[in-house]
């Protein structure tokens, strides 16, 4: 998760983000933050919020003004809040996983073609992310407890490559999103909190 992040700063040079994944029904939770992010330890429910409006729509969002996060019931954060934001959903086959978000620094506002690169980096993260078939019931006891403790040293070995690889794909597949946004246009929402009056909170991104 932090390596699906750092690719993601390094996409669109963002100041600080976070991953949320789903727990339970309806609940999305911060699994992962970087920097600043005011979303650390933020549980929100689906369709509250930015994050779970995005949860709930699967649908990405530009978010352009600043956000109330005292309101949303988080630790203020010690920078400025941010005042451009992109959220975008998580789903692999058809399925819900999360939502990442990231914010802009100081000074600086994202606009449609990076919304639709994180998207596409999204699909791709939610892609490795995604929890594998589970494993086939083993014999007896001790032929079950022979496969797992193999099993658990193939994980390993195997978690090991990806790791070592991890930099070498997300510069690909940072690549990858660059091309096609530059080639195609976006659909998505824009959302400007700014616009809705004052004292409503969100709930962090």
């Amino acid at each position: 998760l932090e390596t699906i992040l750092e690719c993601a700063h390094e996409l669109l040079g963002s100041r600080d983000g976070s991953i949320m994944l789903v727990h339970g029904e309806d609940e999305l939770r911060t699994v992962c933050a970087s920097g600043d992010s005011p979303a650390r330890g933020a549980r929100v429910k689906l369709g509250e919020g930015i994050a779970g409006r995005v949860a709930r729509t699967r649908e990405p969002l530009l978010v352009s003004g600043v956000i109330d996060v005292q309101r949303s019931g988080q630790e203020p954060a010690t920078h400025p809040p941010p005042t451009s934001s992109l959220s975008v959903p998580l789903v692999h086959r058809d399925v819900l996983l999360g939502v990442l978000n990231v914010n802009a620094p100081e000074g600086r506002s994202y606009n449609e073609h990076q919304l639709r690169a994180l998207s596409l980096f999204g699909e791709q993260a939610a892609a490795a992310i995604a929890p594998g078939p589970p494993s086939p019931a083993g014999g007896g006891s001790g032929a079950g407890h022979g496969k797992r403790v193999r099993s658990q040293r193939t994980q390993k070995v195997e978690q090991g490559a990806m790791l070592s690889n991890a930099r070498a794909r997300g510069a690909t597949l940072i690549l990858a999103a660059t091309t096609l946004v530059a080639a195609c246009g976006s659909s998505s929402a824009t959302y400007a909190p700014q616009n809705r009056g004052a004292g409503n909170g969100n709930a962090p991104l």
